[in-house]
This record gives structure tokens, sequence and C-alpha cells, in this order.
């Protein structure tokens, strides 16, 4: 996952490496947590709360969908037997689009955090 966040960087500095479409944001996250909810193989909840309700983004689809997914599936690998994951989007004070992905796994040991 590293690796790609780090391709799509260096894939923002060159314009033709992407292709920018307005994306909204609500009907995305709920296909990517009905395609989670499904193929899961244990119990999976995914709350999808976006801010307003129709905010869009300027990206690249299939990025953004991908980095998205793993995310997601991060979640459900290591929550415990059953996973809850809440994603929030919100617009923020400066403009900015924030995405929060939460769940109630066993989070990343605090030697590699700093990573």
């Amino acid at each position: 996952m590293v690796g790609q966040l780090l391709t799509v960087n260096r894939l923002s500095f060159a314009p033709a490496g992407l292709h920018r479409t307005t994306i909204a944001l609500l009907p995305l996250l709920q296909r990517l947590q009905d395609e989670h909810e499904l193929k899961a193989t244990k119990p999976v909840s995914i709350f999808v709360q976006v801010e307003p309700e129709d905010l869009t983004i300027q990206a690249d689809a299939y990025h953004l969908t991908h980095i998205l997914s793993n995310l997601i599936d991060n979640a459900v690998k290591y929550s415990p037997n059953q996973a809850e994951i809440d994603i929030q989007v919100v617009r923020d004070t400066r403009h900015r689009i924030v995405f929060t992905i939460s769940d109630k796994g066993m989070g990343i040991p605090r030697e590699y955090r700093q990573r």
C-alpha cells in the first residue's frame, strides 16, 4: 500500500499519469461498503458518513478506489472476530476533504507509528 501511495504522489506531479474526474464520494463509499461486507469471511459492519452527502472530489477514480479499498481491507483483516468500521468524509474549515477510517482492531504497534 505504501508503494502505491508513493506512486500516486509521483503521478500527481505528472498530469498525464492521472485521469482526474469528478467523483461523488457517497456512492463510491457505499459501493465499497457493499463489496467488503459481501466478500468478508467474518461478520463486517461498515458505517459510512459523508458530510455534505453530495460531496465530490477531483481525483483519479481508479487510484482513489484502490487506496480506500486497501484501507478497508486492512481494517477488516486486523479486526477481531467481528469488524466494525467507521468511514467519515468531511470538508474541513480550510476546504480540504478529510477521510477518516477507524476500526476496533489491534492498531499499529507504537514502534512503527512514525513510519
